[in-house]
């Protein structure tokens, strides 16, 4: 089996969170340690942590609710959408950036630092922190992040981190939701605005919001008992009023009442900002191809072409 770089078990621990605990359980060292510095408590080992989540989703089941913010670094399954937005790190140690956002919307800030040892993940160090609203007094010496138009990259960083945020919960949230067949979420986080485009994994090329709608209803209705959802985000950029994501979609479910089966698309969005909200505008959908890069040791650039032979 191939050796995953320290950067490729970073990733893969990201997307299993908070889910998928075997994945979990294989990714972590066997001394492992998860802390939470701003409620001062560690837990040692998956299995205490696995218990923790476990009854995490009890105590919700039970109340119905979760009160007071001290419960809000729990990601138990089915309880918080947990969308990693950046990882960042060299060496052992990485750093990543996420958006968690739990029943009743409300939505965190996490931040969490790993490091890793033998391939396995030894050390979490996890801050979860709520967003809150800019003071009017500061008004006179900032700007809102999302409205950035400086060339510096800090700058930039800060308007992408705006728009990350205020789209990637609700966008997973409509996409799961179209997984079970519930197609609203979904209109909602779109634009009715023409120009709107669609290039449909299933093959539908369309443009404008009478068809695109139209299509997303025939979507809807052909899928049903999805038991998991994630996506994998690769790239994203955001300007002004314009944006677009790049990543992966993978879920489990059925099409037209048959057998459950894995999926994986790679899907490109852009948004539009319209009335301060982002909109999707346009989605490009398809299944992965069989990779057919060359080897990273093949002599590529400077290798001997036969006359006649075609360039690719």
């Amino acid at each position: 089996m191939k050796t995953l770089s320290s950067r490729e078990v970073v990733e893969r621990y990201m997307r299993a969170i908070p889910g998928d605990l075997a994945t979990l359980a294989e990714l972590r060292h066997p001394e492992y340690v998860q802390e939470f510095p701003q409620s001062g408590e560690v837990i040692r080992g998956h299995e205490n942590w696995q218990a923790a989540n476990q009854r995490y989703a009890d105590v919700r089941t039970e109340t119905r609710e979760v009160t007071g913010t001290e419960d809000h670094w729990i990601l138990a399954p089915d309880l918080a959408s947990f969308t990693p937005t950046r990882i960042i790190g060299l060496g052992d140690t990485f750093t990543v950036e996420a958006v968690a956002t739990y029943p009743g919307g409300a939505t965190y800030h996490v931040v969490a630092i790993l490091e890793i040892r033998d391939g396995k993940v030894l050390h979490g160090r996890t801050y979860f922190a709520a967003p809150f609203a800019a003071p009017e007094w500061r008004a006179p010496w900032v700007e809102a992040a999302t409205q950035a138009k400086g060339g510096d990259g800090r700058t930039a960083t800060s308007e992408l981190d705006g728009f990350l945020t205020a789209t990637i919960a609700r966008q997973v949230a409509a996409e799961e939701a179209i997984h079970r067949g519930d197609v609203e979420p979904r209109m909602k986080m779109w634009s009715h605005q023409d120009p709107v485009t669609l290039f449909g994994a299933w093959g539908p090329n369309k443009s404008g919001w009478d068809e695109v709608s139209r299509t997303f209803r025939w979507v809807a209705s052909r899928l049903s008992n999805v038991s998991d959802y994630r996506f994998e985000l690769v790239a994203a950029g955001a300007s002004g009023d314009l944006a677009y994501t790049v990543g992966y979609e993978h879920s489990t479910g059925s099409v037209d009442g048959g057998r459950a089966q894995p999926n994986k698309l790679r899907v490109t969005h852009v948004y539009r900002r319209e009335n301060g909200e982002w909109k999707i505008v346009h989605r490009h959908g398809d299944h992965p191809p069989v990779d057919q890069s060359p080897p990273a040791t093949a002599a590529t650039d400077h290798a001997p072409r036969a006359a006649g032979s075609p360039r690719t």
